[in-house]
């Protein structure tokens, strides 16, 4: 299940989603007891030190900081993460469908972003008061379709939209903000039946290869080409089955440190699209100790440094991508770990804290 639990504990985007908190954390300062606390001596020792299992890239105006891949892929075949090895992404998809969204903008597929839902799919429940910005925002009020899916069901696209476009929604569109994997679902289904091919070969034409993220995927059911993703990687429990349908547009893409890196430097380069798309994508926000949606990506400031981030949860997996701007840096987190939100959120805290 993409459980989404990334944000940060004191600053929320107006509401919690309503299916799962994003979690996080304000500062470094956060109250532990004293036999928990972990002194920071560098980036790479930290990282050691609480165990984290996965790859680890921090960087800083174009010099590493940690580029380092730690624990195992496979424990039973003995294989050792690296630097190449393939994570499930989670919530982490978000930021390509965002971009494959901005992409049919630019290709003439939708007129602006604000145009209505119903332009296009004209049967859409709520259509005419749902735009594709709510949809790219969190604020259209569709609830979030985890909880009518089965995890061992294999579902198109269509079927998977059929599970949430009845149901009411959580809010007038536009009023407020409630994280929710069926924006981007719906966002998946609407690139399909504008451009008449899958999800997968649209974002793989208009954003993947331009951009030669070779090791970037849609998400195959298993595969040993990817980490194993455990449940807990402690005692070696294999994390359990969810079908790849499911995750679609929201969540089902698998990629690599070398590839993510080079997505993260192509967005801070603004390769792709126009200043006055990114100028949407990473909206202008106050340092007032808030994260504001943008398009894929959250936007906001800790110890003063002007962030975008989102986070991934999956089954046997947990990721996490921050971009410093001003600083030309990079965060980035792929653990085949589950549930790992409070140790990502921790060292979200402590390298923001120590090294930007």
């Amino acid at each position: 299940m993409i459980k989404n639990t990334w944000l940060t504990r004191l600053y929320l985007v107006v509401l919690v989603l309503s299916l799962a908190a994003c979690g996080g954390g304000d500062d470094s300062s956060t109250e532990t007891d004293d036999d928990d606390t972990i002194e920071y001596t560098s980036a790479d020792q930290y990282l050691t030190d609480i165990g984290f299992v996965g790859t680890a890239l921090i960087q800083k105006n174009g010099v590493d900081i940690v580029r380092k891949a730690y624990g195992y892929a496979d424990k039973d075949a003995n294989t050792l993460n690296s630097l190449s090895t393939r994570f499930r992404l989670g919530s982490l998809t978000k930021s390509f469908t965002a971009m494959a969204v901005v992409q049919l903008k630019r290709q003439g597929f939708i007129e602006t972003y604000d145009d209505y839902v119903m332009q296009y799919l004209p049967d859409y429940p709520n259509g005419d008061m749902i735009t594709i910005r709510h949809l790219l925002t969190h604020s259209s009020g569709i609830p979030d379709y985890l909880p009518y899916v089965n995890s061992n069901n294999n579902y198109t696209p269509e079927t998977l939209v059929n599970t949430f476009k009845d149901r009411a929604l959580l809010f007038t569109p536009g009023s407020t903000v409630s994280y929710s994997n069926s924006n981007y679902a719906l966002l998946g289904y609407l690139i399909e039946q504008l451009t008449q091919v899958s999800y997968a070969s649209y974002l793989q034409t208009a954003v993947l290869t331009p951009l030669g993220l070779s090791s970037t995927e849609y998400g195959q059911d298993s595969s040993s080409r990817y980490a194993q993703g455990y449940e807990d990687y402690e005692a070696n429990e294999d994390a359990a089955f969810f079908d790849m349908s499911i995750p679609y547009a929201a969540g089902a893409l698998v990629s690599n440190l070398l590839d993510m890196e080079t997505w993260g430097l192509a967005l801070l380069s603004q390769q792709l699209a126009s200043a006055s798309d990114y100028a949407e994508i990473f909206p202008t926000v106050a340092n007032d100790g808030y994260f504001y949606a943008g398009f894929g990506w959250f936007v906001g400031y800790l110890e003063d440094n002007l962030i975008y981030q989102h986070g991934g949860d999956i089954e046997g997996f947990t990721t996490f991508m921050a971009l410093y701007p001003e600083q030309n840096g990079l965060l980035i987190l792929l653990s085949n770990q589950e549930g790992a939100s409070d140790e990502r959120d921790q060292i979200f805290e402590e390298v923001t804290a120590n090294e930007f």
